[in-house]
């Protein structure tokens, strides 16, 4: 995993392989599929180096080179996003990487090598352990060609193999998450827009509730019609805070209409007393409340 520190402090979380890690993954891979046991670094080398172990110093000697290297793939334009959690909130990205590894054999078992490694690829102990690291080969590769390569006035046996490899790569980074959604309601008579007829404000953990299907039953009730017998409706829960309660009753002539708190009812725990005189029916009563 590595993990890259962006200037506001957020922090990306990938498991994307580099390059050098794909290569002495491959090596020592390599080095079971031609049967060197133990690995033998000399025999299967990354890369063509220009310092170090020497080229092939005669004919007869077998050395095989690998390269890896990222190329582009349709796969790897395409991201699938999901986030969790709240407060905050972790967003996750999958998508595809395209690798092409290429052998080069020289020496006289150079042909056969690269078809050993070419069959190995896809038997389950090399196929298994190349999922370990989301590594997946694709199995349309080509078969190795021997091309005998002419250095010094000398003939070197020589082969060449390339695969194409999938890589499953999942980076996660945190952000900064919703508290909580302000919701206000206008009277539809109302023109001007202006003065709403009740402003609230549901938590973010009520909004993640809804996402998943539920109701708003864990600190807020919304549309809520309450029992009433004459002058007294009871509420399902207490308001909390009781001044946070927005009382409606449907008036013919004028829709819905926002009673005052104190001139037109009194709230005790989650019982209303009507005072203003009046009677309102419980299907035409709406209350909205926090609890």
């Amino acid at each position: 995993m590595t993990v890259t520190t962006y200037p506001n402090g957020q922090q990306l979380t990938s498991s994307a392989l580099t390059p050098l890690q794909v290569a002495e993954l491959m090596q020592t891979l390599t080095c079971g599929m031609i049967g060197v046991n133990p690995p033998d670094f000399g025999r299967v080398r990354v890369d063509w180096q220009t310092t170090g172990q020497p080229f092939v110093p005669t004919p007869g000697k077998d050395v095989c080179s690998l390269m890896c290297q990222t190329v582009d793939v349709e796969y790897g334009r395409v991201r699938d996003q999901a986030f969790s959690g709240g407060g905050p909130v972790t967003g996750t990205w999958a998508y595809t990487r395209g690798w092409r590894v290429s052998w080069c054999a020289y020496g006289p078992n150079a042909a056969d090598n690269l078809r050993a490694v070419r069959s190995a690829l896809f038997m389950d102990y090399f196929t298994n352990a190349l999922s370990l690291s989301n590594l997946f080969p694709l199995p349309d590769a080509a078969a190795p060609t021997y091309v005998p390569e002419l250095i010094n006035a000398q003939w070197y046996p020589r082969a060449d193999f390339q695969v194409d490899l999938y890589e499953g790569v999942t980076e996660t980074i945190q952000d900064a998450a919703v508290t909580s959604v302000e919701v206000k309601l206008y009277d539809g008579n109302d023109l001007g827009v202006v003065n709403p007829v009740a402003d609230v404000d549901v938590l973010w953990a009520q909004v993640i509730q809804l996402q998943d299907g539920g109701s708003m039953t864990s600190g807020f009730s919304g549309n809520e019609i309450p029992s009433a017998s004459g002058a007294q409706f009871v509420l399902a829960h207490s308001p909390n805070p009781p001044q946070g309660l927005q009382l409606f009753v449907e008036s013919p002539g004028f829709g819905w209409v926002l009673l005052d708190q104190g001139p037109d009812y009194t709230l005790s725990g989650n019982s209303i007393t009507i005072v203003n005189g009046n009677s309102y029916a419980a299907a035409n009563t709406r209350a909205w409340y926090r609890y």
